[in-house]
């Protein structure tokens, strides 16, 4: 290799790992949960270099969520807020039945599952440079199966 191609492989490098640090990142807000652990999620235009997932408002965001629960669950419920400065303001969701129009059938045997949904973001939500989405998947006893924190913005 010459000076030039090592230049070049370290720029790569470098920038890889800018974008690595720049990239949204989910966080599991239900660490020790004994009933199932998200393995990916994925926010229809959030970009990977995008440090937070612009949520527009009247206009649809699609979430999936990739997980694997540990238990048969009779009945799910999806619960999302927006969480600002630690206070937790719900998201009003239209179908919280998590096992109707999802992907998700219940009951939900163990195993691996796919949960997708497409949120609508009112126009009369306040546009916000930075709020925390706080995704959950509840059993029937409001535990949660899995919980996804989403950085994100409103315009």
């Amino acid at each position: 290799m010459n000076a030039n191609t090592n230049a070049v492989a370290v720029a790569a490098c470098l920038a890889c790992l800018i974008a690595s640090a720049l990239a949204a990142e989910f966080k599991n807000c239900a660490p020790n949960s004994d009933l199932g652990e998200w393995t990916s999620v994925s926010v229809l235009g959030c970009n990977k270099n995008d440090t937070l997932c612009t949520l527009r408002r009247d206009h649809s965001v699609t979430i999936s969520i990739d997980f694997t629960n540990k238990k048969r669950e009779w009945r799910v419920l999806a619960s999302v807020h927006g969480v600002i400065a630690g206070l937790e303001m719900p998201f009003e969701l239209k179908n919280p039945d998590a096992c109707r129009d999802t992907g998700l059938t219940c009951p939900l045997n163990p195993g691996p599952h796919t949960y997708t949904y497409s949120l609508f973001v009112d126009k009369t939500k306040p546009r916000l440079r930075q709020v925390t989405v706080k995704w959950e998947l509840l059993n029937e006893f409001k535990k949660p199966i899995v919980c996804v924190l989403i950085p994100a913005r409103i315009r």
